[in-house]
């Protein structure tokens, strides 16, 4: 989840789904939070031990942990542990959010406003692209009968300036 304040995200290539924050609560789709790498996959209670106790409580934790990292002296810039690069990797500054993959199911296609994936941002190990955004965007749009879905791009850097950083595709 890209957190306005803090917009660190695991992945400066890989696409992703703008998901509609009403059909989100409605559905109780979030099951729990981490304000960085949860390494949920390897956590018990479905991905979630050791996790925030809410949404709005990682998001402000990680804030809090992205002021402390970015601020002088150099030392306090946070890395992440299994040697990624601060940039393609954010720093390991992102956020976890871990959802119930039943209830998102059962709330397509409207739980998804719309499709983005990431520019500008430096990429050492690609794994998404412009090209693969659009043909998933397609997919999504037909399987779906969306053809009002809209495909965003997010600008890294303008996101890390504070700027606004989505824009409708070209």
């Amino acid at each position: 989840m890209v957190n306005a304040r803090a917009p660190w995200m695991f992945s400066t290539s890989a696409i992703g789904f703008v998901i509609d924050p009403e059909v989100a609560k409605d559905a109780d789709i979030f099951h729990c939070a981490y304000d960085a790498d949860g390494n949920s996959m390897n956590s018990d209670d479905w991905g979630c031990a050791g996790s925030m106790p809410d949404l709005q409580h990682a998001m402000q934790e990680q804030e809090r942990r992205a002021a402390w990292c970015n601020q002088a002296p150099a030392w306090r810039s946070c890395a992440c542990a299994w040697g990624a690069t601060a940039e393609d990797r954010s720093g390991c500054q992102y956020n976890e959010i871990v959802l119930w993959g039943d209830r998102f199911e059962q709330k397509l296609p409207d739980v998804v406003e719309a499709i983005f994936y990431p520019i500008n941002g430096r990429v050492d190990t690609w794994e998404g692209s412009a090209a693969g955004a659009r043909d998933a965007h397609k997919a999504f749009a037909l399987q779906f009968n969306r053809p009002d879905l809209k495909l965003l791009t997010f600008d890294v850097p303008a996101a890390r300036r504070g700027d606004a950083p989505w824009e409708l595709a070209q």
